[in-house]
């Protein structure tokens, strides 16, 4: 626990996948109910990855219905929290990680953790496939000058060799 609190002590956003099986682990409720106790609300990321999840707008809370969140938090928000819905990642038929979806909703909790605004960070992730596919062509179009530099090299250098053992013979007889 300690090397936990430690993790949780030094971050400054807590993710929190919801599924049924995380609304019933002992350790999950006790690093929420930690964060809760020693940091804001505000800086917890909910993911939903399976199960039931609304929100009772009469109540302000998870409605009952919602077997995905764990206890510590429940009441813990003061309006709806937003979270991003991975329920569809590992749904038949889904692509995972080559769904556009996914990549959206990984902008989402990155935005938010580095703190820049999502379409910029979109934005930062286009230009660097743009620079990193022309340092990739830049590579390519210098091997294959190699290529040929080198094959040219060798041909040379077979050319002269066989120049070489020629007048050798000759001298010979």
């Amino acid at each position: 626990w300690s090397t936990i609190e430690q993790g949780l002590r030094e971050a400054s956003w807590l993710v929190v996948l919801l599924s049924p099986a995380a609304a019933r682990s002992e350790y999950v409720a006790n690093e929420i109910g930690w964060w809760l106790r020693h940091k804001d609300a505000g800086h917890i990321l909910l993911v939903h990855d399976e199960g039931t999840l609304s929100w009772d707008r009469v109540r302000n809370d998870f409605s009952d219905a919602s077997d995905c969140v764990p206890e510590p938090l429940r009441g813990a928000f003061r309006e709806e929290p937003r979270w991003s819905d991975l329920s569809w990642f590992d749904a038949p038929g889904s692509s995972g990680t080559a769904d556009p979806r996914f990549r959206e909703r990984v902008a989402d909790l990155a935005s938010a953790i580095r703190g820049i605004p999502r379409d910029e960070l979109l934005g930062d992730d286009v230009a660097q496939h743009k620079r990193s596919w022309r340092l990739a062509r830049l590579a390519i179009g210098a091997l294959s000058l190699l290529l040929v530099a080198s094959v040219v090299a060798s041909i040379i250098a077979i050319s002269g060799s066989r120049r070489s053992s020629g007048a050798q013979r000759a001298v010979r007889c």
